[in-house]
């Protein structure tokens, strides 16, 4: 299917007379297939690659000439194979707890102008990933079953989907303490958990800092976080601040002698 095939159509002259002159009409059981062809020295060729495919009967009619009546040549019977097609699901990629892409394929062997709308059944594009589906999961098979068409032999060849790591923001929150008091035990938000995860779902909880000691000055110090683990995130961390207040006062006792 697809494959341009000629046929030959050659008169020869009874007796050894003049070469027949005119025209052949090639024919598809009842159907011509184009105009009539003008004979050259006694040839005329007709080429096709439009036929589906299918089992053809063709012949070739003469149209006669003042020195020879009409005549219909015996019947050629033309096969048309299937022509190889193969559908390849596209590679693709999205983010941990997001929805599944639109999967798509790429086609490779129409012929005729087909395009993957000329299928009679259009494949059908499956993964094994789901909007919740891990990072380290990945990558996930997309595979493309049960396409039909007449004139193809189909095949197929799989891809991947590819889920990435998540954004998830951690950011210390503000403290503060007197001066001379042990640092408080410091807490931080999370922005960014998907697929009902919580603080409890990460891997590795962050570690909370601070360059304040325990006779650390008054003013503010950074608080910083760092080094949550977890796969299916990316960490970004934004500082907080501790902020170290003046002692209470003292009370002082006067005595006098």
């Amino acid at each position: 299917y697809g494959a341009n095939v000629t046929f030959t159509g050659t008169l020869s002259a009874a007796g050894g007379g003049a070469l027949p002159t005119g025209t052949l009409q090639f024919m598809n059981g009842a159907s011509p297939m184009g105009a009539p062809v003008a004979l050259a020295a006694g040839v005329a060729t007709y080429s096709i690659s439009s036929l589906a495919v299918g089992s053809y009967p063709i012949t070739a009619v003469y149209s006669g000439d003042s020195n020879y009546n009409g005549i219909t040549s015996l019947t050629l019977t033309q096969v048309v194979n299937k022509a190889a097609l193969n559908i390849a699901a596209n590679n693709a990629t999205k983010v941990y707890g997001a929805a599944l892409p639109a999967l798509t394929a790429t086609y490779t062997g129409f012929v005729n102008g087909d395009t993957s709308a000329s299928l009679t059944t259009a494949p059908t594009l499956t993964t094994t990933a789901t909007a919740a589906s891990s990072v380290a999961g990945s990558p996930y098979s997309i595979t493309a079953a049960g396409a039909v068409d007449p004139n193809y032999t189909i095949t197929y060849t799989a891809g991947s989907l590819t889920v990435t790591a998540a954004p998830l923001t951690i950011t210390a929150n503000n403290a503060s303490r007197h001066y001379n008091v042990a640092n408080p035990a410091f807490t931080f938000a999370a922005a960014g958990f998907v697929n009902g995860d919580t603080v409890a779902s990460l891997t590795t909880q962050p570690t909370l800092t601070t360059t304040a000691v325990l006779l650390s000055p008054t003013g503010t110090y950074p608080i910083t976080a760092a080094g949550a683990v977890d796969t299916n995130y990316s960490f970004t961390y934004n500082p907080g601040t501790l902020t170290v207040t003046p002692a209470t006062s003292t009370t002082v006792t006067l005595a006098s002698s």
